[in-house]
């Protein structure tokens, strides 16, 4: 009887896949037969449901739910079918249904619902619900939190050669579920999946490598752990994709290589990886590996905007220097505090430099000063420049050339011209001698600061503006490695 069963299951995808082979002697007949195929096997599978088949009740519920062989979809008869066979206790129905409760699809979302088919379809041997109720207790849903047995059940799904329950594993000790933290004995069980062809467990050994977490930092290997999963392909490959080409647009770990990174972002951008999209446009911008296209850098920032403050710090440049888009200060204005209530600092240089100049909003030395500060706390060569300036003629604060010859002289040692010119045009006012006094006065209560601006960022962009920000001023890429690589900018 069983391999009647499993003898109409593989006759009825054979002909799924057969048909398109046939000769094409008669096209109406080929459709006819097609149609008849398909027509019988799914009679088949009615009546094999019908008699009570736990196994052919499950094949019935996945055509409906999908609409295969040519039957339209029906959630709810695919529901009926799957419960039918659940209750049978036949495991891949049992875990279905707790993935449907777990995640509210086609159902109400019910963790108790869900840890009860879960635990079923464990006991019935299915491992990948043995990973699910690892989860649930992992994480305390329709279930009190319990790392403990969390840990166990991965164990078992682990031992038992499942792939995710290998991944699943590492992460519970790099994440200290259940257990101390311990990165050698992730790393052993990413390596296992790896060895089963797992993206995402290669993706996450290449990341291990690059953040130096708990290990030493390795950017060559990591660039090794991150071709392996794009190689692999699967979940992972699109996140290493991604991170693959921030280490080429760097050089990290491997040579810098525009092209191929710009190839790797398109790919991730494609896989629904938004970061990778926000370096598309960069890439765009710059001339980076591809054409310079102001437009399709513009698309690019717009696209990732809302999940990248960096990308609505650059719609703000965009806007500021009519670049893919016509002029408007007050826009590119709008755009640097959305970026700013991310914290992008940056951005502040940008609020800083508008207020300085005037740019979108009034021109006010003193706020000029308070966003540029933040700014130039953070090594960027625009603010100190323009600081530095407002310390040497006193704009929006009082003088102070050692302050002044310090800023100008940080700027001007990150390739900021102006800087360099300013110091050459003033050197009879800059007392180098006095340096080290202005730098124990440098930054005080900066960080402090920086929150409060933050927060006005935020009372400003929700009375005036709808918008986003970017830096025109073409940056040394050495400036920047912290704020975009993969995995130290979230």
């Amino acid at each position: 009887m069983v391999a009647i069963r499993e003898a109409i299951i593989w006759t009825g995808n054979l002909l799924n896949v057969m048909k398109y082979f046939k000769p094409e002697v008669n096209l109406a007949n080929q459709e006819v037969d097609a149609e008849f195929s398909n027509a019988n096997f799914v009679l088949s599978l009615q009546k094999g449901a019908q008699a009570g088949d736990p196994r052919i009740q499950y094949e019935l519920g996945q055509a409906l739910y999908y609409g295969l062989y040519d039957l339209e979809e029906d959630e709810g008869q695919a529901l009926s079918w799957f419960e039918k066979a659940a209750g049978q206790e036949f495991a891949e129905a049992q875990q279905i249904l707790g993935d449907w409760y777990a995640d509210g699809i086609v159902v109400s979302q019910d963790y108790l619902k869900a840890l009860d088919l879960y635990r079923r379809a464990s006991g019935n041997g299915c491992v990948e619900s043995t990973v699910n109720l690892g989860n649930l207790y992992a994480e305390g849903l329709g279930v009190q939190k319990n790392g403990k047995r969390a840990l166990e059940l991965m164990t078992a799904a682990a031992k038992n050669n499942c792939i995710r329950g290998k991944r699943m594993l590492g992460l519970y000790y790099a994440n200290a579920v259940g257990t101390e933290k311990n990165m050698k004995k992730a790393l052993s069980w990413w390596r296992a999946a790896a060895d089963d062809n797992d993206s995402s467990a290669a993706y996450l050994i290449g990341s291990v490598y690059y953040n130096g977490d708990d290990i030493d930092e390795d950017l060559e290997t990591a660039v090794y752990w991150f071709q392996k999963a794009v190689a692999m392909e699967g979940a992972g490959a699109d996140l290493a994709k991604f991170s693959l080409g921030v280490c080429q647009y760097y050089g990290l770990g491997c040579n810098e290589d525009d092209a191929s990174a710009y190839q790797n972002f398109v790919a991730a951008s494609e896989g629904g990886i938004s970061k990778a999209t926000y370096y598309m446009g960069l890439c765009n911008f710059f001339g980076y590996g591809t054409e310079q296209d102001y437009h399709y850098a513009f698309k690019c920032f717009t696209a990732s905007s809302n999940d990248d403050p960096r990308a609505a710090f650059y719609l703000g440049e965009c806007y500021r220097g009519g670049k893919g888009i016509g002029k408007d200060a007050k826009v590119a204005f709008g755009f640097y505090l959305q970026s700013a209530m991310n914290e992008f600092t940056e951005a502040y240089m940008a609020i800083g430099r508008a207020f300085y100049l005037g740019e979108g909003v009034e021109e006010d030395n003193q706020d000029a000063v308070k966003w540029l500060e933040v700014a130039a706390k953070s090594e960027n060569h625009e603010a100190q420049f323009l600081l530095g300036e407002c310390y040497l003629k006193g704009f929006g604060v009082a003088v102070d050339l050692r302050r002044a010859s310090l800023l100008l002289r940080s700027s001007s040692d990150q390739g900021n011209r102006s800087a360099t010119q300013m110091l050459s045009e003033h050197a009879d006012d800059l007392d180098e001698t006095e340096e080290k006094k202005g730098a124990e006065q440098d930054g005080d209560n900066v960080f402090d600061l920086g929150t409060t601006l933050t927060f006005g960022a935020r009372r400003l962009y929700s009375k005036n503006f709808q918008g986003g920000s970017l830096n025109d001023y073409n940056r040394v890429r050495e400036n920047v490695i912290e704020l975009h690589s993969p995995a130290r900018a979230s």
